[in-house]
């Protein structure tokens, strides 16, 4: 979103203030999260804003969360993900755990291998 290869951005927010852009994101995320809600989406908490950032981040707009607004983000987001652990998850879990491990450090190394060839 940021003009890194000397191409102007373009696209629908490309020319648009951060304060519409935070409304519009605010919107988005709001509608999104409703509907997904009333159809039971498992996570539409998550989901919602995750999809309205990738719609305007795929339409050029520049708006980027502060460092504390961002660890607020994160730490909003580990509370629904330890909201839906349960005895029977952790259970389930220390019992599978050479099954996790492998996947958990395979699916880490694929990661940083990606983001890595993603910087070069």
């Amino acid at each position: 979103m940021t003009e890194t290869t000397g191409i102007p951005a373009v696209g629908l927010f490309s020319q648009r203030s951060p304060a519409l852009q935070w409304t519009v994101l605010l919107a988005i995320s709001v509608v999104l999260v409703a509907a997904m809600e009333w159809i039971d989406m498992p996570a539409a908490l998550l989901m919602g804003p995750m999809a309205a950032g990738i719609a305007l981040g795929v339409n050029a707009a520049t708006i980027r969360a502060s460092g504390p607004a961002f660890t607020f983000g994160q730490a909003i987001i580990g509370c629904l993900i330890a909201r839906a652990i349960d005895p029977q998850i952790v259970g389930t879990f220390l019992l599978s755990w050479p099954l996790f491990l492998p996947v958990v450090v395979s699916v880490l190394a694929a990661s940083s291998f990606l983001g890595w060839l993603m910087s070069r």
